[in-house]
């Protein structure tokens, strides 16, 4: 009766021990299958700590001391502020046989391919009038506008204020060149003449400046596009529908599917 009980027992431990239990297999074959086409998850995040400053430095510690008293200059060693940042990260990867998939991807293999070719329109129809907006922001024409101007600046152009400016310069440089002749420029020489023909030129062209005041409506031609809110369009792009929680809990729910396919022998590759 006791060998009996030790061979049921054994028995009983044996099925336990050599039961498959999720996710693996005892059979090799079967997990090798297992793990090409189930989903793995990869939800990683973290911070990266970045330290700066500390560097040493001089200072001149007696700068009003050095200007105003002519004391020597005298010198400090200084050590910057150290600054504590940190950068956060976080990668999300869904993966199949070591490939990286796309939620639309992703969704195919599961089985909502519904949803997958939703997401997929969705995005078509947004690309779709991105592309026709942005063809639009290039259209456009020239537009007559105005803008005010001086008096002579739209008659004559402004040829006449270079004219003015060179002619002032010039006479001043005669000027300096006469004085540069003589021991400290003045007292040994007459510069009447100079500086009445300076005082000539500033009367005679002071009326042109006055007259310049007078602002008239000058036309120019600018190009105007027909829909400038659309030059700074971004492109559309696919965005993840669902959150990466939504993700795990529908790749374990697949997996476990899996798994109990190839357990009975109903897994068919697709």
């Amino acid at each position: 009766m006791l060998l009996i009980k030790k061979i049921l027992f054994l028995t009983i431990a044996s099925c336990i021990y050599t039961q498959d239990t999720y996710p693996f297999f005892n059979d090799m074959t079967q997990q090798l299958i297992f793990e090409k086409n189930r989903i793995y998850i990869e939800n990683k995040s973290g911070e990266k700590m970045n330290v700066t400053g500390g560097e040493s430095y001089t200072e001149m510690a007696n700068p009003f001391g050095y200007i105003l008293l002519n004391e020597d200059p005298d010198y400090v060693s200084k050590n910057k502020p150290i600054k504590t940042t940190y950068t956060y990260w976080s990668e999300f990867n869904i993966k199949q046989n070591g490939k990286n998939l796309s939620e639309i991807e992703f969704l195919k293999i599961i089985g909502l391919t519904n949803q997958a070719n939703n997401i997929l329109k969705s995005y078509t129809d947004e690309l779709a009038k991105y592309n026709f907006k942005k063809k639009l922001s290039t259209q456009g024409s020239y537009k007559t506008k105005f803008k005010k101007v001086g008096l002579l600046d739209n008659n004559i152009g402004e040829w006449w204020r270079w004219f003015t400016w060179i002619g002032i310069i010039g006479i001043c440089s005669v000027t300096a060149a006469d004085m540069s002749q003589t021991d400290y420029g003045f007292g040994y020489a007459d510069y009447s003449s100079e500086y009445e023909a300076t005082l000539n030129f500033t009367a005679a062209t002071a009326p042109l400046w006055l007259i310049n005041t007078i602002k008239v409506k000058e036309p120019y031609e600018e190009f105007q596009y027909d829909y400038p809110n659309y030059r700074s369009l971004e492109k559309p792009i696919i965005k993840q529908s669902l959150s990466n929680l939504q993700i795990e809990s529908l790749a374990d729910s697949y997996n476990r599917k899996l798994y109990k396919q190839i357990k009975n022998g109903n897994f068919k590759k697709k």
